[in-house]
């Protein structure tokens, strides 16, 4: 198994997705769901997906209690509150593990005894950030902005595509993944209008273990 890390609201677009089921189907159709990621295609990245791996996601976490006697733990996910209860069979991980009790942690520093979602990778393929369709936007986990976002967005956010031409609706998934895209990677250099190469994974989210 390979780790990738998520953001709260993809986790909570992933737990909105139907384990098992592929092409993903939503359990609240009002709400997204996620069987896409985009990762800038670098030639150092540790990880590269292929169909067939299977990911364990590492997103924000907390240890809320600790029994020291059984090396047991119990962890909850910031994301949507939930809790779980972890056994260690380890002392050393089980203490690195409940360090910092009640404290949150970031996803990057989750233990590999603790994640609740794993993916199963379906397919892979590269192509340019700005070649996302409208159904791949909204298979990333987004929805189109409400008006309260919009107020919020520059003018400059729809002004987009190869050498800054070209319109983005408003209303549009793709509007919100683009958003989200310069978010996350903008002051990484590899904003949307940078247009970089990237790396398409698409998965099925396996069933709950």
């Amino acid at each position: 198994m390979k780790p990738i890390l998520f953001s709260e609201p993809m986790v909570q677009a992933l737990l909105n997705t139907k384990p098992g089921v592929y092409p993903a189907e939503p359990i609240d159709a009002r709400k997204p769901c996620k069987s896409q990621t985009r990762r800038v295609m670098k030639f150092e990245a540790p990880y590269r997906y292929q169909p067939g791996d299977i990911l364990w996601v590492r997103e924000t976490w907390k240890c809320v209690s600790k029994n020291d006697e059984m090396m047991e733990a119990v962890i909850e996910f910031k994301a949507d509150g939930t809790q779980k209860s972890v056994r260690f069979d380890n002392r050393d991980r089980y203490d690195k593990c409940v360090k910092g009790m009640g404290m949150w942690k970031s996803s990057r520093f989750m233990l590999i005894e603790l994640p609740r979602l794993f993916l199963e990778v379906k397919a892979v393929r590269v192509e340019l950030v700005q070649d996302i369709t409208e159904a791949d936007a909204k298979a990333e986990g987004v929805l189109p902005m409400n008006p309260l976002d919009l107020k919020k967005a520059p003018l400059s956010l729809f002004n987009w595509g190869k050498n800054g031409h070209g319109t983005l609706p408003s209303n549009s998934c793709k509007a919100s993944f683009y958003r989200l895209w310069d978010k996350l990677n903008a002051k990484r250099g590899y904003s949307w209008n940078s247009n970089p190469w990237v790396l398409v994974y698409e998965f099925m989210r396996k069933e709950d273990q």
